[in-house]
């Protein structure tokens, strides 16, 4: 169970994780305008209905640490919640290229303690998983913000809204 004291660290991490998971994407404002042509893309999960509640789901693991049930639903959305936890430049900064370098592990595992009632066997697993999504991520955004232009003036000039300026210029150095 969770108490329901929280300390100021888990507040500001919660009021961070609040803030990356609502900033509007450019392709999420392309709204259906009557034309029946024109889609509404599909964004990044930002997985609010998890970042917002205190509710802990309950994991289970198999005997490989993995989680596996109660349901697949759950298992699902718990990927698609590491994924988020990939993508937030405060808790994997893409300044630093190793993730056993990171210093935010701790608190990685720690955040989904809180959001997920998850055996301790599975931390390993689930840094992995986490350490996959954060690669994938930072092999996207070489895709489309590294690649797709000429040089670093205008990738900067279309740098992600979620990614601090100062994180983005060392990944371009890199």
């Amino acid at each position: 169970m969770q108490s329901e004291t929280t300390t100021p660290a888990a507040d500001s991490l919660e009021e961070q994780m609040q803030l990356n998971s609502t900033t509007v994407d450019e392709q999420e404002q392309c709204e259906h305008q009557g034309d029946s042509a024109r889609k509404r893309k599909k964004g990044k999960t930002k997985m609010l209905s998890v970042h917002g509640s205190s509710e802990r789901k309950l994991i289970i693991a198999n005997e490989n640490n993995q989680s596996v049930c109660p349901t697949k639903d759950v298992v699902a959305e718990l990927g698609s919640f590491l994924g988020t936890l990939a993508r937030n430049a405060s808790l994997c900064p893409l300044d630093i290229f190793e993730l056993r370098k990171m210093d935010t592990k701790e608190d990685l595992w720690a955040y989904t303690k809180e959001k997920y009632d998850i055996p301790d066997a599975a931390k390993k697993w689930t840094l992995d998983a986490i350490q996959a999504a954060w690669r994938r991520h930072k092999s996207n955004l070489k895709e489309h913000h590294f690649d797709a232009y000429a040089n670093d003036e205008i990738r900067m000039q279309k740098r992600p809204e979620y990614i601090p300026a100062s994180q983005f210029k060392d990944l371009l150095k890199y």
